[in-house]
């Protein structure tokens, strides 16, 4: 499988990936600066009395998540658009060939961004969007004060497998890995993976510096396309893959 990242000229650090055998994961925070903005604005609002003592369970966890999270995105294909967008004043688009079974070695989160404008930022609409109890769906849908059965049948749900599983697909598939149509052009596709375990145990691959090596996500750098051929080379006398003219499917 190929993949595709294009760095502008205007960034310093341009250089980094040929130099270092390195790749950069983005903070939430850095990823949405300079795009969708709105992509992991997660929501809360609910007018159900079971939702909202849920929320009050859960939320600083789930919250928390996205502070521990970090994104690395690339491109599927080699378009004229993506490189008009982040390199229209000159650049270079790093090309790899991506071995997937060794970035299932990783345990780094990855796929294809899925774009779609029905993305379900609500985490009581996607609840309610998948196959649970009738009796807790009911709950969910009424705007009633719950009385002690009702929070019973609550605390006992919220006890078994079903809500950590929906919750955490949310957290980890629905926000980070859809994206609106209009940014279709990208042809993304995402490696997530978090700067500290969520629980206390040790991650298999740990960033540094927000960087990890392209071997470990089973990446190899195959080809360095550019509008400037001899400033690359003159900037990279050692890199091993091939320099050359930027071409666009």
């Amino acid at each position: 499988m190929k993949l595709y990242k294009c760095i502008s000229f205007s960034s310093s650090y341009w250089p980094y990936i040929a130099d270092e055998r390195k790749i950069r994961f983005a903070t939430i925070s850095e990823l949405l600066s300079g795009n969708d903005q709105q992509e992991f604005n997660h929501r809360w609002d609910s007018d159900s009395p079971t939702f909202k003592y849920l929320a009050r369970e859960i939320r600083t966890h789930y919250d928390g998540l996205y502070q521990k999270t970090a994104i690395l995105s690339v491109g599927q294909s080699p378009n004229r658009r993506c490189w008009n967008e982040y390199c229209s004043m000159g650049g270079v688009r790093y090309e790899f060939d991506l071995d997937l079974s060794v970035a299932k070695e990783s345990e780094v989160t990855f796929k294809s961004v899925v774009y779609d404008n029905n993305k379900t930022f609500s985490l009581e609409r996607f609840i309610l969007s998948h196959q649970i109890d009738d009796r807790m769906r009911m709950l969910f849908q009424s705007t009633h004060q719950m009385n002690c059965n009702d929070k019973v049948t609550l605390l006992n749900w919220i006890k078994s497998d079903e809500p950590n599983i929906l919750t955490l697909e949310h957290a980890s598939n629905e926000i980070p890995f859809k994206k609106t149509t209009c940014f279709q052009f990208e042809d993304e596709f995402r490696f997530v993976h978090l700067f500290e375990p969520i629980e206390p145990k040790a991650l298999k691959t740990v960033l540094v510096d927000q960087k990890v090596d392209l071997a470990t996500l089973g990446l190899t750098l195959t080809r360095i396309s550019t509008c400037d051929v001899e400033k690359v080379r003159k900037r990279l006398p050692n890199c091993p893959a091939e320099i050359c003219e930027i071409e666009f499917s």
